[in-house]
């Protein structure tokens, strides 16, 4: 009887063992997706947006296109979450 129950506590120490590396691997991967997350600044599951700054050798010329970009991706979420009644009492500046 004594041999079976150490026989099972070494099986369950296994199981733990097995079941911290599984939990160390989630964390992991969970880690790894918060910092994709983090380096695509702006994510609504449908766009994503980095900063386009580092493709512009003028920094004021890249800093236009970005506000640009930016304006851009406004009106386009305006466009699709307000009808055509909504866009006239939400009506959005012209820059």
């Amino acid at each position: 009887m004594f041999q079976y129950l150490t026989q099972l506590q070494g099986e369950a120490r296994h199981l733990r063992e097995g079941l911290k590396v599984s939990n160390d691997r989630l964390e992991s991967m969970k880690q790894k997706m918060m910092r994709k997350r983090r380096e695509n600044s702006y994510s609504d599951g449908r766009q994503y947006y980095k900063s386009p700054l580092p493709l512009f050798a003028d920094k004021a010329e890249g800093k236009r296109f970005e506000r640009e970009q930016m304006d851009m991706l406004v009106r386009c979420e305006w466009a699709t979450r307000f009808g055509p009644e909504e866009k006239k009492s939400h009506a959005l500046p012209r820059t």
